[in-house]
C-alpha cells in the first residue's frame, strides 16, 4: 500500500474516486478533501501474492531441474 499528497491542477474537485485493474489485483483511490490536493492510496495486491509464492516457484523449479539431470 503506498500513500501519497499530490498536487493536480485537473483535480478540481471534492469527493472519492477509485479506479481498479482486476487483471493486477490493482486500486487506485483518490480523496480529494481540498481541491487539486488529491491523497492517492494505492493497493496492490499481485505484489504480496508475488512474494508469497516466490519460495514455492523456486522449489518447484529445483525439482524440474532435478528431474532433467536425472534423464
Amino acid at each position: 500500500m503506498r500513500i501519497s499528497l499530490e498536487f493536480k491542477l485537473e483535480d478540481m474537485w471534492v469527493g472519492v474516486f477509485w479506479r481498479y485493474a482486476p487483471a493486477y489485483c490493482l486500486w487506485h483511490i483518490y480523496i480529494c478533501l481540498i481541491p487539486c490536493f488529491p491523497i492517492h492510496i494505492t493497493f496492490d495486491r499481485v505484489r504480496h501474492e508475488a512474494k508469497r509464492l516466490t519460495p514455492l516457484i523456486s522449489k518447484a523449479l529445483e525439482k524440474i531441474k532435478e528431474a532433467q539431470h536425472g534423464l
